[in-house]
């Protein structure tokens, strides 16, 4: 992929994100009690003045301020401002309202953004404010951001920060600059936290109606680290399809639909609720291939996509959500990596990423039907005791709940066919 389609998709991807929460961000603000002050805590650090909006700032002598509270202390061409946090909302789209705001000074002409607000995923954050009665995107950031929806606390180190468009529109036309680009402009640190506990809401209450009485933290292993793949080549494909299990399949749906999300297809012949779903098509997709070589026996790929699978059955008290699955073509080490996130028995464990499946090449070679697509068909695949634990479905203690547990580490689950289109190099 170019740097300029990446980029696009994840501006797009983060104006979606803050125009979702806007509504959100109201009621954190207005909801807020006079005590907010003594339930939340935390900071973001917003260095700006790198890059060509750094350089063309300096070249019209404009200065970075901070309205108060916040604070600014320039070092060097960077000027660094903290603004403390007032509101926080974590989930897997967390909220942040900061206090006091940024500012750009030319002169006796001033460009002033406040009431900051951030919107926080795990690898991208928008961070929007209001410029007189506007309220515009501000800045965008790309980077890990650690967050933990049991504790309620958040941490994003050192995102790379970009100015907008429309914010250097607005600057530009304010201070009377001539050309005002955007792209890159400093870092983002922040760190929040909510002090007090919060009611305990199932994330996927909407969907299925299978209240949370209280949270566990997860205490399986995390996946193992991805292979690093020599001179790899960029794929994508149509998506990701896998069936999960046909028995889990028809189990479920016998209560109630199988729910696809985030744009996950739930693929049914014919397309009819009552029947369960064959297989599921997670969009997305988007990785790396390695072909074999003498230090490699096998071809490598990775292959990453978006959207869930929700499991509902209210009469046995259980809910499992399956996301953002990760296929791995690496080999003895070849799985599906996989979020995890259960309510069993009204007993809350939010998303863990695990290595949910192992796939087993034994006798599987890729092959290419058309120039540029490498294709291992029907996969087997196999529980991993991590996937099992995950599952959290041998906990399951309701009524009428079937007795023991069918599932064991190494039940095989449905054999999957990967499909890799290869992007030639430049």
């Amino acid at each position: 992929m170019s740097s300029t389609r990446s980029n696009t998709a994840v501006l797009s991807a983060v104006i979606a994100a803050v125009a979702s929460i806007a509504v959100l961000f109201a009621v954190l603000l207005t909801a807020a009690p006079a005590t907010a002050a003594a339930e939340v805590s935390g900071s973001a650090a917003i260095a700006v003045g790198t890059g060509k909006p750094g350089n063309m700032l300096r070249k019209y002598r404009t200065r970075t301020t901070a309205v108060k509270p916040a604070k600014a202390k320039r070092t060097g061409n960077v000027t660094n401002v903290r603004a403390p946090v007032s509101a926080v909302q974590i989930a897997r789209t967390s909220t942040i309202a900061l206090r006091g705001g940024v500012g750009f000074d030319r002169g006796k002409k001033r460009a002033v953004f406040t009431r900051l607000s951030l919107s926080v995923t795990a690898r991208r954050t928008g961070v929007s404010a209001n410029f007189g009665k506007r309220r515009i995107l501000l800045f965008t950031a790309v980077g890990n951001a650690v967050i933990d929806p049991v504790e309620s606390k958040l941490n994003l180190t050192s995102a790379d920060l970009s100015l907008t468009g429309a914010a250097a529109e607005l600057i530009r036309s304010k201070l009377g600059i001539k050309r005002l680009p955007a792209g890159p402009f400093g870092r983002l640190s922040l760190s929040a936290k909510r002090s007090q506990p919060v009611p305990v809401v199932d994330p996927f209450l909407e969907q299925c109606g299978l209240a949370a009485t209280s949270k566990r933290t997860g205490t399986v292993a995390s996946a193992v680290p991805l292979p690093i793949l020599a001179d790899p080549l960029a794929t994508d494909s149509q998506g990701i399809t896998w069936g999960v299990r046909a028995s889990l399949n028809g189990y479920v749906n016998s209560f109630a639909p199988i729910v696809g999300l985030d744009g996950t297809t739930a693929n049914r012949m014919p397309p009819i609720p009552q029947v369960p779903p064959s297989s599921f098509t997670f969009p997305g997709a988007v990785g790396s291939y390695a072909a074999n070589t003498e230090a490699t026996a096998d071809d490598q790929a990775i292959l990453n996509a978006t959207g869930g699978v929700l499991y509902c059955n209210q009469a046995h008290g259980f809910r499992i959500v399956i996301s953002n699955p990760t296929v791995v073509i690496d080999g003895a080490n070849s799985r599906i990596i996989a979020d995890l996130d259960t309510n069993i028995s009204g007993v809350w464990t939010p998303t863990q990423r695990v290595d949910f499946v192992s796939l087993d090449l034994t006798g599987v070679e890729p092959t290419s039907p058309e120039p540029g697509t490498v294709v291992w068909t029907n996969v087997p695949t196999k529980l991993t005791q991590t996937g099992l634990d995950a599952m959290r479905l041998c906990d399951i203690s309701a009524p009428g709940a079937p007795p023991g547990c069918v599932y064991q580490a190494g039940s095989s689950f449905d054999p999957i066919t990967v499909t890799a289109r290869v992007t030639p190099p430049g």
